[in-house]
């Protein structure tokens, strides 16, 4: 599916959008789209744990790896000047606070209550 959209997206820019600006324009909401997809993905995971309230299904790492991606391409994106780049940026480090939040608060819980579930 990745392969297609990448595809589609190309051939699209390559023969309609003539002019660097339009092609830009197009190929970064294109990109926006995606990121904002990509961290919107996890709410699926964050309404999981507070049902279970437990993190298991919401490993730390990439939690903790995305929030600093988004934080780092957020930065790189305003220094740049650059609104394509930016704003999905500005979606990913208030989801990776909360995932972050949610698993200091679940953490511990997490493993209690797997153990109950076990010894039930």
């Amino acid at each position: 599916m990745v392969m297609v959209i990448f595809t589609v997206t190309a051939i699209i820019s390559a023969f309609v959008f003539h002019d660097h600006h339009h092609r830009k324009v197009f190929v970064g909401t294109i990109g926006l789209v995606t990121s904002v997809a990509m961290y919107a993905a996890p709410l699926v995971v964050v309404k999981q744990v507070i049902m279970t309230k437990s993190v298991e299904f919401m490993p730390f790492y990439l939690s903790f790896f995305s929030f600093l991606a988004s934080v780092l391409w957020l930065a790189y994106g305003l220094l740049s000047h650059d609104l394509l780049l930016a704003s999905p940026n500005l979606v990913g480090p208030p989801l990776g606070i909360l995932q972050l939040g949610l698993h200091c608060k679940y953490r511990k819980r997490g493993i209690t209550y797997n153990i109950q579930e076990i010894r039930a």
